[in-house]
């Protein structure tokens, strides 16, 4: 599975590097059709097969992270996974209702009034010490309450995927807007590291759940198959 879902994720990057090199540098937006289509691969666009794969792999963290806490016998595994469901159901809700970008508009408003966005003047720095502050408490559960294994997936799927959202993010305001290194390049590796942060988490959940709760994973699943069989017996 994470090589299929890392795979989908060079996929998505490469046509989003491909279309928007088309629109930006070959055809200088003037094809009206091709412009489109780029935006329907835009990495950066909230009306696109990209943000759609992204919202499907935080909803999947979410399921998976939830199915985790209900099989928890240990209240404090049970609560840290549940943060994680959580987190990933905001995650997914972010991607089509644009939240953080609210949120760092309202931070940019108040400390910076009308000043354009730049490496200096950016609500990331605001925001930036309160995620990095929350990200250590979270690592800091999981070596206590996770095997190793989890714990290390988790932590550099995380990793990778604040590098994106944070630091290439930060980058990306340096560069003039409408342009291939902004809306191409940067914006590739920007979407790309989140994605692949985003798989790995996912990856890590998945894997703790076949590896400690295969057994009754397996029992529950033949439940419902007998339940099912029954129900149909009945019609």
């Amino acid at each position: 599975m994470l090589w299929i879902l890392l795979v989908a994720t060079a996929a998505i990057v490469a046509v989003h590097l491909t279309l928007q090199y088309l629109n930006f540098v070959v055809h200088y937006q003037q094809v009206g059709q091709l412009y489109e289509l780029a935006n329907r691969f835009d990495l950066d666009d909230e009306s696109s097969v990209p943000t759609w794969f992204a919202q499907v792999l935080f909803f999947a963290i979410s399921l998976s992270a939830g199915l985790a806490a209900y099989l928890q016998t240990h209240k404090p595994s049970r609560r840290l996974w549940g943060i994680i469901a959580i987190l990933g159901l905001i995650l997914s809700l972010d991607e089509v209702a644009g939240l953080h970008e609210f949120v760092l508009q309202s931070l940019h408003n108040v400390f910076f009034r009308d000043a354009s966005p730049t490496g200096l003047a950016n609500a990331w720095w605001i925001a930036a010490p309160f995620i990095l502050l929350a990200s250590g408490w979270l690592v800091w559960k999981m070596t206590r309450l996770l095997p190793r294994r989890t714990m290390a997936l988790m932590a550099a799927g995380g990793a990778i995927f604040l590098t994106g959202a944070v630091a290439v993010d930060l980058l990306t305001s340096l560069a003039p807007r409408e342009t291939f290194l902004n809306q191409g390049v940067l914006v590739a590796v920007e979407e790309g590291l989140e994605l692949v942060g985003s798989v790995i988490v996912l990856y890590a959940a998945i894997d703790y759940l076949e590896k400690h709760h295969y057994t009754v994973l397996k029992e529950l699943i033949s439940g419902l198959k007998a339940r099912s069989r029954s129900k149909d017996k009945r019609w």
